[in-house]
């Protein structure tokens, strides 16, 4: 997982993805839901660096899903911001304030 978030930060999305794709698969064997928040995380920020909207839009949804499931407040505060961002960059309407709402249609 860090490797995939500095790779990222380092502007290295598409090796980042890789990595944190990669690790999901660990971490969803091992259960640790908190890490794989995480990775949901950095994965909708690199793949909207990426202009990869409909997965970075997927990417948090599944992440907030996970977030809100096991109660992690700073991982579904985290992820709902990231959602947001990546709904309105992908629709190219920011500031579009109706895709700022999540409803529980969107996290299930």
């Amino acid at each position: 997982m860090s490797a995939g978030a500095v790779a990222g930060l380092e502007g290295r999305s598409d090796e980042a993805i890789d990595l944190l794709v990669a690790a999901i698969n660990v971490f969803e064997h091992r259960g640790a839901h908190d890490e794989i928040i995480w990775c949901r995380m950095w994965l909708g920020a690199f793949t909207a660096d990426s202009e990869r909207f409909a997965d970075a839009i997927e990417h948090t949804r599944l992440g907030l899903a996970l977030a809100r499931r096991t109660d992690s407040t700073v991982g579904t505060v985290y992820l709902a911001n990231q959602h947001a961002e990546n709904n309105c960059a992908g629709d190219g309407s920011a500031p579009n304030p109706e895709k700022l709402v999540i409803g529980p249609s969107e996290i299930v």
